[in-house]
């Protein structure tokens, strides 16, 4: 069984401002949802996680998961703290089973601080109350902040997104990211997501890089704090279908010893709220 605990989906003239088509030619196209190749991949449920900074984009995700009840297993969504019905819409949407948090993606914003400023905070706190998750798009330059907020809420539910995009390449600035993801893993109880390896429409790591990462995070969060996800479309930019990604990341997960059921499935369906 897998989750795959990263999904987009989005459609030409939707008007969702999804940042990486406006780069990618390849990626302004139509993507459904379930991909094609889902079953075939061997995924049974998906985590459908917003792509774009418009709470319409997540409305549209909660439209799919209505119409595929049984493969939907959770949305992510986005609301932006600093609107002024930010408390009214996270009302809304909690009434929704299948809503289970927002994704906070500090790549889009100059300050690398940004989780600390007021408003975030306070979204912050506004999830942690309610028992929602806080997923986490960030670099390795935002993960001071990162530790600093998630150490003051040891029980808000949080999710490294992307196991915060480390560099392709070794040297200084991937042995900042090392550093900086192990405090995180070592003080606080965020879990850390695995995707593609690659950092927005950049190539992904080479294997041996690749290797190290996956290990690295691996040790540092241990077997029930990981999960995986395909991070479809963006891992298909290069042309490789949908469930490629599983492939190469399951490679991995074997060369450095890790739990294959818990990434791939039991953390994400205990994790999202979900046991059956």
């Amino acid at each position: 069984m897998i989750v795959d605990t990263h999904c987009h989906s989005w459609r030409c003239g939707d008007g969702f401002p999804v940042r990486i088509r406006t780069r990618v030619a390849a990626l302004n196209a139509d993507f459904p949802f379930p991909p094609a190749g889902f079953a075939q991949a061997g995924v049974d449920k998906a985590v459908l996680v917003s792509a774009a900074q418009s709470p319409d984009e997540t409305e549209a995700l909660f439209a799919l998961a209505d119409a595929n009840p049984i493969t939907v297993l959770a949305v992510i969504g986005f609301l932006d703290p600093f609107a002024s019905d930010f408390a009214t819409r996270l009302a809304a949407w909690r009434r929704r089973p299948v809503f289970r948090g927002l994704r906070l993606p500090l790549v889009v914003f100059d300050d690398p601080a940004w989780i600390e400023t007021r408003p975030a905070l306070k979204a912050l706190d506004a999830l942690n109350d309610a028992g929602l998750i806080a997923e986490i798009l960030a670099e390795p330059q935002h993960l001071d902040a990162v530790h600093r907020v998630l150490t003051a809420r040891p029980n808000l539910a949080a999710i490294i997104d992307h196991v915060a995009n480390p560099p392709a390449r070794r040297g200084p600035e991937f042995d900042a990211w090392r550093e900086k993801i192990a405090l995180i893993a070592r003080d606080t109880g965020a879990i850390c997501k695995f995707g593609d390896l690659r950092n927005g429409d950049a190539a992904p790591p080479a294997d041996d890089v690749a290797v190290e990462i996956v290990g690295h995070v691996a040790r540092r969060f241990g077997n029930r704090r990981l999960i995986a996800g395909s991070n479809w479309p963006v891992a298909g930019v290069d042309g490789d279908p949908y469930g490629a990604a599983f492939l190469r990341l399951r490679s991995f997960a074997r060369a450095t010893g890790l739990d294959e059921p818990a990434l791939f499935a039991d953390n994400a369906l205990r994790f999202f709220g979900r046991t059956t």
